[in-house]
């Protein structure tokens, strides 16, 4: 018991003095974005102002996780990457599977189509204005103002919209889905002439809140 403790405290000791944040700059002409989120907690989707992709990497536990971009077949492909995995399996097995400590926040150039996977994540979307597929397992969907065709994917978690002017297409096998407060029955459809944004969600226990953000 005293060596297990005496390993957390020395991790909780080293991830302290061990913050880092990265970033990584670079102009695209892609149309697809592709994100593999594993490693993270947290990510944060953004507009950017230009044609520049930018990446920030918040990382509060340790400095081995790096940014890393590929460009294939017209898309590039971003990741995260981390060399500790010993004291990644470690740490994992006496705290959580979701306490990697690791942030990141890409801003992309308007007009893209971003694809997102991952696992356990968090997601926000500062109203990106594009397309936008998000295949989580467990997770928190934060996409304020839909602002083209977003295609969600999840199995538990909670999706949220500031907006509610676009067509949908929502199915919650087991959650609740709520329009402007209302409860509306699952599968629940809308689809208008002369409305470009659309919403499909596909999930088994997660909950979907259209405006209400």
């Amino acid at each position: 018991m005293k060596l297990i403790l005496s390993i957390v405290n020395i991790l909780w000791f080293t991830a302290f003095f061990a913050q880092e944040k990265l970033s990584k700059v670079e102009e695209i002409t892609s149309k697809e974005v592709v994100i593999n989120s594993k490693g993270l907690d947290d990510l944060v989707i953004k507009n950017s102002k230009d044609n520049f992709l930018r990446v920030s990497l918040d990382n509060k536990n340790s400095g081995d996780y790096y940014i890393s971009t590929n460009k294939i077949s017209g898309q590039i492909e971003i990741s995260f990457k981390s060399n500790d995995f010993v004291r990644e399996e470690i740490f994992r097995k006496f705290i959580t599977n979701r306490v990697s400590g690791v942030n990141a926040v890409v801003e992309v150039p308007v007009g893209k189509s971003i694809t997102v996977y991952g696992e356990d994540l968090g997601v926000k979307s500062k109203s990106y204005k594009g397309d936008l597929s998000v295949y989580i397992k467990r997770g928190n969907i934060y996409l304020n103002k839909i602002e083209g065709t977003c295609n969600m994917s999840f199995f538990q978690g909670n999706l949220y919209t500031s907006n509610a002017n676009f067509n949908m297409n929502i199915n919650s096998n087991k959650g609740k889905v709520l329009l402007n407060g209302e409860e509306r029955t699952s599968p629940f459809a809308r689809n208008e002439i002369g409305i470009q944004m659309f919403l499909k969600v596909i999930t088994i226990h997660g909950n979907i809140f259209i405006n209400s953000n």
